[in-house]
């Protein structure tokens, strides 16, 4: 029962890391997206 719930940890570290990034991601490019929106605005 041990080692199924040491298991089950790693996979939720894992899986947080991976949630982790895309919200990373996500963060850039909705950045990104501002930033274009700035210079349309400029042009």
């Amino acid at each position: 029962a041990s080692l199924d719930f040491s298991a089950d940890v790693n996979q939720v570290e894992e899986f947080n890391e991976e949630i982790q990034k895309a919200i990373a991601e996500d963060a850039e490019e909705s950045g990104e997206e501002r930033r274009r929106r700035k210079r349309r605005h400029a042009l």
